[in-house]
C-alpha cells in the first residue's frame, strides 16, 4: 500500500503543478459518457460537454474500485486532495464488480464531487489496456 500511496500521491502532485499550457486541451474525453453528481449527490448523466467543462483544468484519471482496501483506503486523502486543487478535475475510472456496484460506489459519501467515466463506455477498456492498470481480477481481460 506504501507504494501506491506514494505512486498515487506522486500523479497527483504532477498533476497539481503542471503548467497552464498542460491543462486540458484534448478531446479524448469528447463524446464520452460522463457522470457527475447533482445538489443532492445522486449521479446523473452530465448534459455539457467535457471540453466546456474541463476547459483550463488538468485532468487526473483516478482508477479505482470501491472494493478494494487500499483504494477505499485512501478516499479521504483523495478527497482532501482534490479539495485543495480546484484546477484538476478527477475522472473516477471505475474497477468495481458491475455498472450498479460502480455507480453505488460513486454515489457514496466518500467519493467527491469528480466525474465518472461511465462503466459501459468503451473508453474505459481503452484506458485501462493504454495505461495497464486495471484490478487484478480484470486480469483476463486486460492482462
Amino acid at each position: 500500500m506504501a507504494r501506491l500511496t506514494t505512486t498515487l500521491f506522486g500523479l497527483m502532485a504532477a498533476a497539481s503543478t503542471m503548467p497552464a499550457a498542460r491543462a486540458y486541451s484534448t478531446t479524448f474525453l469528447d463524446g464520452a459518457k460522463l457522470l457527475t453528481k447533482n445538489a443532492a449527490g445522486k449521479p446523473e448523466a452530465m448534459t455539457e460537454t467535457p471540453g466546456v467543462v474541463l476547459a483550463g483544468k488538468q485532468v487526473c484519471l483516478l482508477f479505482y474500485a470501491q472494493w478494494c482496501p487500499m483504494c477505499s483506503g485512501l478516499a479521504s486523502q483523495i478527497n482532501s486532495w482534490y479539495s485543495a486543487h480546484p484546477s484538476v478535475e478527477l475522472v473516477y475510472v471505475s474497477s468495481d464488480m458491475n455498472e450498479k456496484e460502480a455507480v453505488r460506489a460513486y454515489a457514496s459519501p466518500s467519493h467527491g464531487p469528480w466525474l465518472m467515466l461511465d462503466r459501459k463506455d468503451p473508453l474505459v477498456a481503452k484506458l485501462k489496456k493504454k495505461y495497464a492498470i486495471w484490478a487484478g481480477r480484470e486480469a483476463g481481460e486486460f492482462g
